[in-house]
């Protein structure tokens, strides 16, 4: 079947022809770890960042061979078996997370996602790419990739890293586009038709706010007249029970801010944390060649649906003539962001140098599969450090 880079997302498959619906199921041998054959012969799941029971370094390849049958259960003559042969290829040495942020709506507009979600007219099943695939199918709820390549980190570590340009804040979903995934030959492997997420803080050309602005005036932060300080003045002392504490009696002020577009979260993220930059570490129709010529890198978007070739610019043309609203229609306030931790769950940070508490790692898969993870909510509900949510 060719190779596979560690840590990243299969679109294997077997295919057998016959006259009649043929499925699938392992005779011998294993697939990598933490990959799974369903029954339609799509092989799905992240490879294991290390997939054997021995630490492997950067380069290096392992060699799975799986034999798998082709089957009719209403005909048990017609079936036949062959062996594939899979190599990962430890392309990446650092294991990382994902961070998406999952869009909440009201009950109202949840209904109105869910009219469209829902309706096999506008989004026929048909034309879905892997529909029984978690990872690939139709979306079930707004959800968008917000960051790809965080080195794998704590919660404790990932507190500490929205300290800044992280507090509430709305987006809007803008309008319907489409993209295509190829293959190294340049096949079109799939396609996907999704909303670009708009932010309010980044201009048309693509230019995000600065992530610190210092504002010509302090800005009172209604403190009262008690917290401890080091720096304002009218200061007091107090004793209690025979320790002197250093006071203030000012309400205390902040003349500098870091606003929350979307790039000034993800680049604080990214400084605090680590990145690995690598452009495969990203889904293959953000770094597909499209029909303009251009690719698009990373692009901050909600995936309504992974069609097959040809399909995705009928289902968008589908939504916007026959779907009786439109998604800029409806806001979503957004007060965290989750990490996916299923690939990474055993990889701990509290050793030095960390390691895996077992190998291969991240198994078994998690059940359900986002039994792992956590929220990291943000710590302000506006931009001035003292609205905390908590």
């Amino acid at each position: 079947m060719g190779t596979i880079y560690n840590g990243t997302i299969s679109t294997l498959n077997v295919l057998a022809t016959a006259q009649v619906e043929l499925y699938y199921d392992i005779v011998s041998g294993s697939l990598p770890p933490n990959l799974e054959l369903l029954y339609n012969g799509e092989i799905t799941g992240y490879v294991a960042d290390q997939p054997t029971n021995q630490f492997l370094i950067l380069n290096e390849t392992t060699d799975f061979t799986v034999t798998i049958r082709a089957y009719s259960p209403d005909h048990p003559l017609l079936n036949s078996n062959k062996t594939f042969t899979i190599s990962v290829l430890q392309q990446y040495n650092q294991p990382t997370d994902i961070l998406y942020i999952n869009a909440t709506p009201s009950i109202t507009d949840r209904n109105i996602i869910n009219s469209l979600l829902t309706n096999t007219t506008l989004i026929p099943t048909i034309d879905l790419y892997r529909a029984t695939d978690i990872y690939f199918g139709k979306a079930t709820s707004v959800v968008y990739e917000h960051l790809y390549g965080v080195f794998s980190s704590d919660l404790d570590e990932y507190i500490a890293a929205v300290t800044q340009n992280h507090y509430w804040r709305n987006i809007t979903l803008g309008e319907l586009k489409t993209a295509v995934a190829k293959n190294s030959a340049g096949t079109i492997i799939y396609e996907v038709v999704y909303s670009e997420i708009i932010d309010n803080l980044i201009n048309p050309s693509g230019v995000s706010v600065s992530s610190e602005i210092y504002w010509p005036t302090p800005i009172n932060l209604f403190q009262g007249s008690w917290y401890t300080s080091v720096d304002d003045i009218y200061t007091s002392y107090v004793n209690i029970f025979g320790q002197e504490y250093y006071t203030s009696l000012t309400p205390g002020s902040a003349t500098v801010l870091y606003p929350n577009s979307l790039i000034n979260m993800r680049n604080r993220v990214s400084a605090v944390l680590g990145q690995e930059y690598d452009s495969s570490l990203l889904p293959l129709w953000m770094t597909s060649q499209q029909a303009n010529g251009n690719t698009l890198g990373y692009t901050q978007a909600w995936v309504i649906c992974y069609t097959k070739p040809g399909k995705a610019i009928t289902i968008k043309n589908n939504i916007n003539d026959n779907w009786a609203y439109k998604l800029n229609q409806i806001n979503f306030n957004i007060d965290r962001f989750t990490v996916d931790k299923s690939t990474t769950y055993n990889y701990d940070k509290t050793t030095n140098p960390p390691t895996w508490t077992g190998l291969p790692s991240a198994t078994p898969v998690p059940d359900p599969l986002n039994s792992k993870n956590f929220h990291v909510l943000f710590p302000h509900k506006t931009i001035l450090p003292n609205e905390s949510q908590y």
